[in-house]
């Protein structure tokens, strides 16, 4: 039966993944017996595994949310939910659906808002990502002109001392908040630049070790073991909430 399904997690009354199959029996004993607990699979590290490892088996609730779907709309319909209960952005799914994993793609209008709301510095950055859906990584990395330049724009677009750098430093009680986001939270590189107000360099030679000022007794360096380059990827480097 070609269907599309999803996992709420019972804690949170949410739904973190969504996901299409022509056996649900056989899709629902991968994602929760073989998955999670198999080293030598790709699998072993996503999202959803990491998870049952983490919180149970008993914690995800497995349900459908449309059946008897023609083969040729599994993609669509799966794409739909994706965005539905957005679970690419807040949830476990790596791509937004589809047989093929794609990116979204942000139009130029929707560059052009995102420029407007960093020239006006009234929007935070949440501000920007909950008008706009972007996400916090790109909108950082349109702000610093890595992506989308503009030649008549100077870069950056929101000057801020950023700490880590300039003599600004962090107090000890906020290298012990991103010591412990960087082990138990799903948050990448970026996203937590933005909440710290510095570089994602900062972060990584925080996650590294590599500034003695910033390193903390009782940790093991690098705290993430395999941080990613690639923005989604490391965005569920470590799955703890």
């Amino acid at each position: 039966m070609n269907l599309i399904y999803a996992y709420k997690k019972k804690s949170e009354n949410k739904i973190v993944y969504v996901g299409q199959t022509i056996c649900l029996e056989q899709r629902h004993k991968q994602h929760m017996l073989y998955d999670p607990f198999n080293e030598k699979t790709k699998e072993y590290n996503y999202p959803l595994s990491r998870g049952v490892r983490k919180y149970g088996i008993d914690e995800y609730e497995l349900l459908i949310l449309e059946e008897n779907i023609p083969l040729e709309k599994l993609d669509e319909r799966e794409r739909y939910w994706i965005k539905y209960y957005n679970t690419y952005w807040e949830g476990y799914n790596q791509t937004i659906g589809g047989t093929w994993p794609t990116k979204p793609k942000y139009t130029d209008e929707l560059v052009q808002t995102v420029i407007y709301m960093l020239q006006n510095e009234e929007f935070s950055y949440n501000d920007i990502q909950e008008k706009t859906g972007m996400s916090l990584t790109h909108i950082y990395n349109i702000n610093i002109g890595t992506r989308r330049p503009q030649e008549n724009i100077q870069y950056p677009i929101r000057k801020s001392n950023v700490k880590g750098t300039r003599g600004i430093k962090f107090n000890s009680q906020q290298i012990e908040e991103i010591h412990q986001a960087l082990l138990n939270s799903n948050k990448d590189f970026g996203k937590l630049a933005l909440e710290y107000d510095c570089s994602r360099e900062t972060i990584s030679k925080i996650n590294r070790g590599i500034r003695k000022a910033y390193r903390l007794p009782g940790y093991s360096y690098p705290l993430r073991k395999h941080p990613h380059s690639n923005a989604k990827k490391s965005y569920w480097e470590n799955l703890n909430k």
